[in-house]
């Protein structure tokens, strides 16, 4: 879709007709000329042979994934940020449109907290860094969704490509007004097992890396000059990662559709073209 879609909220135990319903009056209604492709996780509803027919009608694709997959599920760890901050101080509320309203609100806040506290933070301390004469960091969080912006968080996808710009524009301008004292840094990590991804799991998944093992690896590439600290985990390696960044840009410079990597006519070339030897 072009830009966000507004936030939909269902009733709990949906069936397919209903989930169909929500689709028409979320998407369609707005455009039709569109051909959507949904992330989905293996509820009944989101796999049922009435839901698959519909979306078929109605140019829809669908990709069905593990809800807690770490490599495109970006908006688990969104859920993960709202579900923290709308029950923070175990708050409740009294009625659904409250509850709606207060999820309305942390929605409204994911890019001001992920890209606008980045942006903010870096004009309230970078000047004081400068005038202080002395060696330092910053070191901004940036995301792989960032990059490849693939479908189903737009929010989220803004944000770090926001991140991403904004902290190379950060990195050009230390070079000119703190030329080797003061260095910007964009780290873009792996699958992390945090309080953020844990969603409730008390194991590390062994995809995942430890908040130590991604600190170790940011400082070694520091170390090494490195501007983008690309992080692999245990279940994507560098390599990986490189090539589905050159086929994002790619896009551009081949002239194929946005986000061609999902588009049911480039699957297969993606994938060739991302197997590692």
């Amino acid at each position: 879709m072009n830009g966000l879609s507004k936030l939909v909220v269902v009733r709990p135990h949906f069936n397919s007709t209903e989930y169909c319903q929500t689709l028409e009056e979320a998407i369609l209604q707005s455009n039709r000329s569109h051909t959507y492709v949904l992330y989905h996780d293996r509820y009944p509803p989101h796999t049922s042979r009435q839901t698959q027919t519909w979306m078929a009608q109605h140019n829809f694709q669908n990709v069905i994934l593990p809800p807690k997959s770490p490599d495109l599920n970006p908006i688990e760890n969104v859920w993960g940020i709202i579900s923290r901050e709308i029950f923070e101080g175990l708050k409740t509320y009294n009625s659904v449109e409250s509850l709606v309203a207060a999820v309305q609100a942390a929605w409204d806040r994911v890019l001001a907290v992920n890209l606008w506290g980045v942006i903010h933070g870096a004009q309230v301390f970078v000047p004081g860094m400068i005038d202080a004469g002395r060696p330092g960091l910053v070191i901004n969080t940036g995301s792989k969704q960032g990059i490849t912006t693939p479908p189903g968080d737009p929010a989220y996808n803004v944000s770090k490509a926001g991140v991403k710009a904004y902290t190379e524009a950060l990195a050009h301008g230390l070079r000119g007004s703190a030329p080797g004292r003061i260095t910007a840094h964009l780290l873009i990590p792996g699958f992390v097992f945090t309080g953020l991804t844990a969603q409730g799991r008390t194991e590390k998944p062994a995809a995942a890396w430890t908040p130590e093992q991604t600190v170790g690896f940011l400082f070694d590439r520091i170390g090494a000059g490195d501007f983008y600290i690309l992080c692999p985990d245990n279940d994507v390696p560098r390599a990986l990662d490189e090539r589905r960044i050159l086929w994002a840009a790619g896009d551009i410079v081949e002239n194929r559709p946005a986000l061609s990597r999902w588009h049911p006519d480039y699957g297969d070339a993606f994938k060739k073209f991302a197997k590692l030897d």
